[in-house]
């Protein structure tokens, strides 16, 4: 396995059999990552929310965990919503231009959106 990671963002708690179920999808997926779960990382939530001033439980995943990874996959909703800690979570890796997927509760995973990146957009505006 080569030193990629990619990030399964979503709500948390969530049902652990529809958890362990996405995993397996993602990792099949996605052989050559390591899934960063943000449930692994539970404890650093509290503990950065509990004992640091300013900061939220979220802040840990923004500053620990997403800038390290290469990709990020989420999961909305059952009505296909996203929680706000998760569209935040999804907009900080797609500002890093970042791979962004979705899976949904059947495990079908596909591109969130397709961004342009910063050159392709300047291109489209200024470029015609």
């Amino acid at each position: 396995m080569s030193g990629k990671s990619i990030y399964f963002g979503h709500p948390i708690p969530m049902d652990e059999e529809l958890e362990e179920e996405l995993l397996a999808v993602i990792a099949d997926e996605f052989p050559d990552y390591r899934i960063e779960n943000p449930t692994d990382h539970v404890e650093n939530y509290y503990d950065w929310r509990d004992n640091r001033d300013g900061v939220t439980g979220m802040d840990y995943y923004f500053e620990e965990v997403l800038p390290g990874v290469d990709a990020g996959v989420f999961l909305p909703f059952e009505d296909d919503r996203y929680g706000a800690g998760t569209a935040a979570e999804i907009g900080f890796l797609l500002y890093q231009e970042t791979d962004v997927y979705e899976i949904s509760h059947e495990g079908e995973i596909e591109p969130l959106l397709d961004v342009l990146t910063v050159e392709e957009t300047m291109e489209r505006l200024y470029d015609r």
